[in-house]
This record gives structure tokens, sequence and C-alpha cells, in this order.
């Protein structure tokens, strides 16, 4: 049996939030390529059914599919099982699915998204880890009356949440320590270029941000949807600081908006930019760049995994904080899932070959230090 695999994270009295332009180069011409080679961690018959991982010092996490009655699975970075836990549900210390995940180190927490809040899944090392709320948004405080917070959220060393935000025709919307939401960052994508005439919920649907803080909290990255678009965000004594790397809009996207409801079609020249969200270690942020057309894409990672053609070899670009191109891997097992752990060491590849199926690979990434 094969498991489907997923590819897919202002300036306002009191605070100073600012976004500006980032210096990095989109492409890779002017950097440093490196072939990795890598070694195969978990294989197929120790996983569930895989959809995410993300990495500790000492622990991989893989986050399953809803499919499967257990959302956690916890291996040590040799590849030995640990235990799986949290199980899916509506009742305490349940979940009916992990939206958003992202690992705290500050806390040992694993932190996901669910409704308007934040949860936290504590006490990892234990044999049943506890889920608690980390942040609960009060829609009665001064302030919060007329913002409803998106399902995205993200925690930060100084205390601030940051959630997705889908009106305003900004992204993001802080909320600080107290709870308050105390401003918008990061315009939309302007009209001329994407979603003329749609309304805020739909451009961002298209253009809604994919990825994590760093382990540390002090900074954060992501991908916007299919956009050739990438945010990162410093958090600053008592703001959050953005730099925005902008190539170019959602591609072969074509809107019908009407009434009460808009729908959409993929036109032959739709392309996938990215495959799933940056990973950061405390150094750097990694993520997976395609920049094809998305058919040719699907076609080719399909044929692939099923033994037609040879798989092709993954990019991966290697930014700092600041938004600045410094490496690029080619990793050989392919397109999938990535974490990295918070020293800068090791990177995680979950991705599906012809002879191992869906596993975990893992790639010494030491050399980048």
């Amino acid at each position: 049996m094969k498991f489907p695999l997923i590819l897919g994270c202002l300036v306002t009295a009191g605070i100073c939030v600012s976004s500006c332009s980032g210096s990095g180069a989109a492409g890779s011409g002017d950097v440093d390529t490196l072939q990795l080679k890598g070694e195969l961690l978990i294989p197929y018959d120790n996983l569930l059914a895989p959809e995410q991982l993300l990495a500790s010092s000492d622990r991989i996490y893989v986050i399953n599919q809803r499919s499967v009655d257990t959302m956690i699975s916890e291996f040590a970075t040799d590849g030995k099982f640990v235990k799986n836990f949290l199980p899916k549900g509506q009742g305490p210390d349940e979940t009916p699915f992990i939206w958003c995940p992202h690992y705290d180190a500050n806390s040992d927490v694993i932190t996901f998204s669910k409704d308007k809040n934040l949860m936290g899944v504590t006490s990892l090392k234990s044999d049943k880890p506890a889920l608690t709320p980390v942040f609960e948004f009060d829609s009665e405080l001064p302030g919060n009356e007329d913002f409803t917070p998106g399902f995205d959220k993200w925690l930060f060393a100084n205390g601030s949440i940051l959630s997705g935000n889908q009106a305003n025709g900004k992204f993001f919307a802080e909320i600080g320590a107290d709870g308050v939401v105390r401003g918008y960052a990061v315009d939309f994508i302007p009209e001329s270029e994407f979603g003329k005439g749609a309304p805020d919920y739909l451009k961002y649907n298209f253009t809604r941000p994919n990825g994590e803080p760093s382990p540390d909290g002090k900074h954060a990255a992501w991908v916007m949807g299919q956009a050739d678009m990438m945010v990162f965000a410093t958090a600053e004594k008592d703001s959050i600081r953005f730099v925005t790397n902008y190539v170019a809009p959602p591609s072969g996207i074509q809107f019908k908006i009407f009434d009460n409801y808009s729908t959409f079609e993929f036109a032959p020249d739709h392309k996938t930019y990215y495959t799933s969200s940056p990973a950061l270690s405390d150094k750097a942020v990694y993520v997976q760049y395609v920049g094809e057309s998305a058919d040719e894409f699907r076609t080719k990672m399909q044929q692939a995994s099923e033994g037609e053609i040879e798989m092709p070899q993954s990019i991966v670009r290697v930014y700092d904080f600041e938004g600045n191109l410094r490496h690029v891997l080619r990793l050989d097992k392919g397109y999938g899932n990535i974490a990295v752990n918070p020293e800068n060491t090791k990177l995680y590849l979950l991705a599906e070959t012809a002879d191992d199926g869906l596993a975990v690979y893992s790639y010494d990434i030491s050399q980048l230090n």
C-alpha cells in the first residue's frame, strides 16, 4: 500500500512592525550548489500515514494524516521508533487533525492551530504528552472586536502571536503578549497582478502563508501559497520585522466572481513554485523550489514514484533570515516534506521512491555551518 504524500507557514501606536523588500535574489546562479546523498533513516514499514516532519535536537516527529487514529509518531535521530501519541478525536488530549504545526524549542512543545486558538502538545518526553492551550483569542478584548483571526497562527520568542489575516489587504495580524491585535503586515499581491475584482478571502486562499518559526522562536519564513513569493520575519524586542521577496503572482488561475460566490479553474500555464512549507533551523531557512508547469511536475512525480522514470533531484534553496539566498542543495531522493534540526546539521526528507516507497531520509548539512 502506498500513502499519498501531501506536498503542499504594520505600523500602529506602541509598536513598530515594518515590511520591506528583500535583497536576496530569487535565482541560484550566484551561489554554490551542493549535491547531497540521503541515507534511509525511517523505512516505509515503520510509518503510519506520514504527512509532515518536525525536528528537535534529539527527535524526529512525524505528523500523520487524519486517516489514522494517532496524529504524531516519534523517532530518535538514529531512526529508532519511540512512541505514537496524540489520539485523533474531540475529547480531552485529542484533536481531529493537526494544522500548521511547528516545534518550539524554548518550551519543548509542538504547537498547532485549532479554530481561533493555538494549542501545544506538552510533556513530549513522557509516555502520554498532554494537549494544552498556548494562546486563546478573546474577541471581547478592547481592540479585538473587528478582527476575525485566520486559522494559521505562529508563536514567537518575544511573546507575539502572528495570525493569518484575510482582510484589510494584509496577510498577517500581530497579536501581542497581552492578547490584543496590534497591527497588520505584508501587503496582498497587487490586484493588477493577481485577483482583480476578487474578494480578499479568495485572494488569500491562493496566496496564504505556509511556513513556521525557527525552533528558538526568533525568526520565521513562509512561502505565499501558489505565488513565487517568500516572507521572512524576525522577532525584535517589541515588534516583528518583515522582509518580502516577491517574484511572480500565481499563474494560470482563472476566476469567475458572482454575487454570493466565486469559482476558479486552472489554465495550462499554471505553475508549481514550491512543494511544501519552508523548514527552519536556528540558523537558516530551507525551501524546495520547482518553478515549472504544475501538470508536468505532477506527471513527472507520479511516473517517478511508480519507477517509470528516474526520480528527479529536488532543489532546496537555503536563505538567511534577511531573505538572501546562500546555498542551493540538490537532494537525490526527490521532492517531499523537509525538516531541519535546530543546530543546522541534519536535514530530513519525507519522500516516496520506487525502491523504498514512502520513507524518511537523512542528509548531512553540517558543512553549511
